[in-house]
């Protein structure tokens, strides 16, 4: 959790922030990291939502692909956060420029970890 208005709404509901992650109020072993969630119904007594938060943002020039995952992907390493999947997909983007390379690669992060949570990630390349 690392907008700060996020971390707001879920303390607000009664949940608990702990580096980032909201921890479950009956099993303190269990946290996520996102807070809008579409599954992860058990984390509802926790300040998490299935509300989406919607953005429009101006594509420019620069902009080269659109990645969207659920938590498994942002929850499979502590030091995994949005800049170092940024820096995987550069990566990834500057020696082939495959979606599949991308994708392979985020995946592979993801069971270097040892994640058992479900992961989904979509690449788009504008």
């Amino acid at each position: 959790v690392a907008v700060d208005d996020e971390r707001q709404r879920v303390v607000d509901a009664g949940g608990q922030v702990v580096q980032d992650y909201v921890l479950d109020k009956l099993d303190k072993t269990k946290g996520i990291k996102v807070t809008r969630v579409i599954g992860d119904t058990d984390m509802r007594r926790n300040g998490i939502i299935s509300e989406p938060e919607i953005w429009t943002v101006p594509i420019t020039k620069l902009d080269r692909y659109v990645l969207v995952a659920t938590d498994g992907l942002w929850d499979c390493d502590v030091l995994l956060n949005l800049q170092g999947v940024c820096d995987i997909v550069a990566k990834s983007a500057r020696e082939s420029g495959s979606v599949q390379d991308i994708l392979n690669r985020l995946m592979a992060r993801v069971a270097e970890n040892g994640m058992t949570d479900d992961c989904t990630i979509v690449c788009i390349k504008l």
